[in-house]
């Protein structure tokens, strides 16, 4: 059924249309009937005082109807798509903008990340095919941990407390001697006083995140002891420190010297008694630091640490 619409200009008296089936029709605005599937070419004259004048179009006619895409959803992440679309669409083409597609009608679809997706539905049908596009938001997603600690020390042991949030279900210990633990809240003895990079790795089914820390690992009232037992000075130092120890040294055998991580630094051609209770220790080629002195003295042992530029 086709409505026309006479849009002619100079006040026509006297219509004239011509269906291209066999109807006609004077009518100015005449609705029209086709009973088959097709094109026709339908042609308007139209007449006033002054003559005539024809204009002719093509009209297509097709018994099956294009589609209106539609749908509706629910759910989050697991999200349902109900296909709304009306005229008999018989192929469903889905893109849930997150690099996926799917050619079921109704489908279920898991957005492995929070955020909103454009996802757009193309149904056809026998008279062609229509688009349509909606926002879905996904927010109740995890996230993956982010992670953070806290410890205490006893004497060269560390005792360590996660407090991670976003539920971690997993840890990685390292602690920066060569030691790890899978371990919650682990503890942590280490060999040597010294500067270690501890990190926790917390993991959980979104994903995992890094904590790393520098630790300074010294015994307990250390540095009240160090300054009562070696007085070494300059501090920090350049090129040579004296070392003074509060009783005169008997030899230098029992001298040793660790970095950071606890290795030992070679001492051979190093040091040098100047008094009998001050020692000389050159430090031009040590590497930027913090450093432990140890001296082992007959029954006596003096500790110390000093900073290298």
């Amino acid at each position: 059924s086709v409505a026309f619409t006479d849009l002619s200009s100079n006040i026509p008296t006297s219509w004239s249309w011509n269906f291209d089936d066999g109807a006609t029709s004077t009518l100015q605005n005449p609705t029209h009937n086709y009973i088959a599937d097709g094109t026709y070419n339908v042609c308007l004259t139209a007449t006033n005082i002054a003559g005539s004048n024809m204009i002719c179009k093509n009209v297509v006619i097709s018994s099956f109807l294009s589609p209106v895409a539609n749908f509706i959803f629910s759910g989050d992440p697991n999200v349902t798509f109900a296909d709304l679309t009306t005229n008999a669409p018989f192929a469903w083409t889905w893109d849930f903008d997150d690099g996926t597609t799917s050619t079921v009608q109704n489908p279920i679809h898991f957005f492995s990340a929070n955020g909103v997706y454009h996802v757009c539905l193309t149904a056809t049908a026998a008279g062609g095919s229509s688009t349509y596009c909606s926002n879905v938001t996904i927010n109740t997603l995890g996230s993956a941990p982010v992670t953070d600690y806290t410890y205490t020390q006893t004497g060269l042991t560390l005792f360590f407390t996660d407090i991670s949030t976003n539920d971690p279900s997993d840890w990685l210990w390292q602690f920066g001697d060569g030691a790890i633990s899978g371990l919650q809240n682990p503890s942590h003895s280490f060999a040597v006083l010294g500067e270690y990079n501890v990190c926790l790795t917390a993991i959980n089914d979104y994903g995992s995140n890094d904590k790393c820390t520098i630790i300074n690992v010294v015994q307990v009232g250390i540095n009240q002891i160090l300054t009562a037992q070696l007085n070494i000075y300059p501090n920090p130092v350049d090129d040579y420190a004296t070392i003074v120890i509060p009783e005169t040294l008997q030899d230098l055998n029992g001298f040793t010297i660790y970095n950071a991580i606890g290795q030992i630094i070679p001492t051979a051609g190093l040091i040098s008694a100047i008094g009998n209770n001050n020692v000389l220790l050159q430090t031009k080629l040590f590497s930027a630091g913090t450093y432990i002195i140890k001296i082992v003295d007959g029954d006596n042992i003096y500790m110390g640490q000093f900073v290298k530029n």
